[in-house]
Formats: C-alpha cells, structure tokens, sequence
C-alpha cells in the first residue's frame, strides 16, 4: 500500500536486491580501484546523463518519427534504463550511500510531498 511506514518500505526495497545489485554493479566499473569519491560520483552522474539521452531518443522517434512501440523497442528501451540504473548505483557508491538508501529518500520524499499521490499544483511548488 502507498501509506507504509518507512521501517516498512525499507525492508520493501531491502528484499529487491537493491543493494546486490549495487554490489555486483561497481565491481563491473572501469572506476573500481579508484578511492576519490567525487571521481565516482562524477563517472555516474555523467553516465546517467548518457544513458538518459538514450532513452529519451527511443522515446523521441517513437512519439516523434512516428515508428511504432514494438517488442524491440520496448526491449531496447528496458536496457537503456538497465544502464541508466547502473549508473546510478555507481553515483551512488561514490556518494556512500547504498542503492537502497536512495530509493528509500526517493519515498520518503514523495510520500511527504504527494501524500495522496501526485498533484499537478503541488508539483508547481516544488523547490527540489
């Protein structure tokens, strides 16, 4: 349900494997050995940015050039968020925090914010 109490979400996105799969992510990174965590942080958040535009252009040429939303698209499309989320998980380490802790803010962010769920007039106050 939408209104759990965060000791709740936590085990939630602790049992998803966030965490794991933050694990086996990094130990895949070119960046690995290297002990400066803004360098990681900036080789995710650069990363993301990439793979972010990616997506977007699947979405851009189907919406816009008019291709249709198939089976390969959506594949292709489930892979570059699959990037984008290893991205992430790198950012992340960088950062010290567990891929589990950021979704974790993410809720509790959204919770407090759109309690009721979203709201296009408290989306406009929005400072963050």
């Amino acid at each position: 349900s939408r209104n759990r109490s965060m000791s709740s979400t936590s085990d939630r996105f602790r049992t998803v494997y966030f965490d794991a799969f933050q694990d086996w992510a990094v130990s895949k990174s070119s960046e690995k050995d290297i002990k400066d965590p803004l360098h990681r942080m900036t080789h995710g958040a650069t990363g993301l940015a990439g793979e972010a535009g990616e997506a977007l252009e699947i979405v851009k040429k189907i919406k816009y050039g008019k291709q249709p939303l198939n089976d390969d698209r959506r594949e292709h499309f489930k892979k570059e968020l699959g990037d984008a989320l290893w991205y992430i998980a790198e950012a992340a380490k960088g950062a010290g925090f567990l891929l589990s802790e950021v979704a974790e803010a993410n809720v509790e962010k959204l919770e407090a914010r759109y309690p009721d769920g979203f709201d296009t007039d408290r989306m406009t106050e929005n400072k963050d």
